[in-house]
This record gives C-alpha cells, sequence and structure tokens, in this order.
C-alpha cells in the first residue's frame, strides 16, 4: 500500500485515475498552499476514474458523492467530494 498526492483544481468535477480501491484518507492545502487529496492505493491494482469537486461553503454538492474533508485556506474553507466514475 502507499500514499498517493493529487492536486484538485477549484473547477467542475475533475477526473483523477487512481488503482481501483483507493480510498481518500486526506484533503488540504500541501506546503506550497495548493489543495489537494491524499489516497491510500494498492498500485498494483487496475485504474479507474475517480471524480473529485472541491466546493465552498454554502454551494451544491453534486449527487452521489461522497465526503472526504473541509480545508481552511485562508480566506476560504474548502471542502472535497469524490464519487467512483
Amino acid at each position: 500500500m502507499q500514499i498517493w498526492k493529487s492536486k484538485l483544481d477549484l473547477t467542475d468535477v475533475q477526473l483523477v485515475t487512481l488503482p481501483h480501491g483507493a480510498r481518500p484518507v486526506h484533503f488540504g492545502p500541501d506546503p506550497n498552499g495548493a489543495l489537494c487529496v491524499w489516497c491510500e492505493v494498492e498500485p498494483m491494482h487496475t485504474t479507474k476514474n475517480f471524480g473529485f469537486v472541491v466546493v465552498g461553503t454554502g454551494h451544491d454538492i453534486p449527487a452521489g458523492f461522497q465526503y472526504v474533508g473541509s480545508a481552511v485556506n485562508l480566506p476560504f474553507v474548502w471542502h472535497c467530494y469524490y464519487n467512483v466514475t
């Protein structure tokens, strides 16, 4: 098992290719301030597309998405959700 980091943008749903069974474990800014999600993965598994979305407080969450975490990145608080496509 490994931990992989993926940078997320403040856009609509974005696809991140990860090994099947990947499990998001943390969302927040990296040391450079970029919003990222960290996932536990088994690198030898076949890959699937995971849909991630970052939304601000008060914004709509797409149906069927699961909560990963929230992060303070002043002056905002961002919330990350994902689904497996």
